[in-house]
């Protein structure tokens, strides 16, 4: 029998601003986010519990004492992790204290990170470096992964350097694509969100494009691949959110980063 604010769902805006706000899980969060629009109000943080609604009181005082750690668990996996987006993500995520597992194809870059990190947030960090467009990918990253309990999926590739019409390259190369932003990233939130709604924490975080609102020219299957990611993003936030499992798709605009 799960309850929660008996006023949480009349003050809950559309379905697409719902979930934690990507400002309150790099920044500041150090219990269950707000359901609203960036920036994010945390005074009055809605929980779920099971049984019985508890007080205000008692949710603040949870949530000034909860940290990052707790809230999310041990360990997380950033897979895009070598640099931009994905390197920003993973120093913001070891500095609240959670270990990573920092995924990506290169080598030297995830090496020098991971350097990095535990110079600067005294966490431990492992690397893999795995191709996200191999069908086996999520595979792999599970067997990264090992016996660690990760509490904070985040998935950061899926930038389009091709820049051509669809017709104009052979399917393989969109294939690559979609593996990258719809079939590793939807096996690694089954797997990985499975655990988290046993554990009853952790989130899922599935970076994205602003391109998920609308097609274009040298877009189609990047579009359309974000797209789905936001509209699985939404359905996975309704369905886990029960468990106490928080889901954010990020739907970046213009952003200054290497792979762009």
């Amino acid at each position: 029998n799960v309850t929660e604010d008996a006023d949480l769902d009349a003050n809950a805006p559309d379905l697409v601003t719902r979930g934690p706000a990507f400002a309150t899980i790099v920044d500041d969060i150090t219990a269950r986010p707000a359901l609203a629009p960036a920036p994010v109000q945390t005074a009055n943080v809605p929980f779920l519990f099971v049984g019985s609604v508890w007080s205000g009181r008692t949710r603040e005082r949870l949530r000034t004492t909860m940290t990052f750690a707790d809230r999310y668990g041990p360990w997380s996996i950033i897979a895009g992790a070598s640099e931009g987006t994905g390197s920003a993500f993973a120093r913001k995520v070891a500095a609240k204290g959670v270990n990573c597992i920092l995924i990506a194809r290169r080598e030297a870059p995830l090496a020098a990170l991971a350097e990095q990190i535990r110079v600067e947030s005294n966490v431990e960090c492992v690397t893999a470096s795995i191709d996200l467009s191999a069908p086996d990918a999520c595979d792999r990253i599970v067997a990264t992964a090992g016996s660690r309990e990760v509490g904070l999926f985040i998935s950061n590739a899926g930038s389009d350097p091709n820049g051509s019409h669809f017709l104009d390259r052979k399917i393989e190369t969109w294939i690559e694509l979609a593996n990258i932003n719809q079939l590793t990233t939807m096996r690694c939130c089954h797997h990985f969100g499975g655990l988290m709604k046993a554990r009853r924490r952790g989130a899922l975080l599935l970076v994205g494009s602003q391109a998920c609102y609308g097609g274009g020219k040298f877009l189609a299957t990047y579009s359309g691949s974000k797209a789905f990611a936001l509209c699985f993003a939404e359905s996975l936030w309704a369905e886990l959110k029960p468990s106490n499992v928080d889901v954010l798709y990020f739907a970046l605009a213009q952003t200054d980063t290497p792979a762009l």
